[in-house]
């Protein structure tokens, strides 16, 4: 026969409350993850480089600056 004592449910309500807390952080740490990975991954975006004509070291295409050498296309 089942007996319903207060230790019994306390413990069973103690149990429920900490898998409901495990969870919650838990779902919070998956979160926190997604987050900083997605910042992780803009910040590695791809630069499109251009090799200088004069020296063959290469630049970024958008803000390429002179080599500092003769005859060099880009802006110094």
């Amino acid at each position: 026969m089942l007996g319903f004592s207060l230790t019994k449910v306390l413990f069973t309500f103690a149990a429920i409350l900490l898998a409901w807390f495990a969870f919650k952080y838990v779902g919070r740490m998956a979160e926190r993850k997604a987050d900083g990975d997605a910042k992780r991954a803009a910040q590695r975006t791809a630069k499109e480089m251009t090799p200088c004509p004069q020296c063959g070291s290469f630049l970024d295409a958008q803000s390429a600056r002179a080599c500092g050498r003769d005859k060099c296309p880009y802006p110094g």
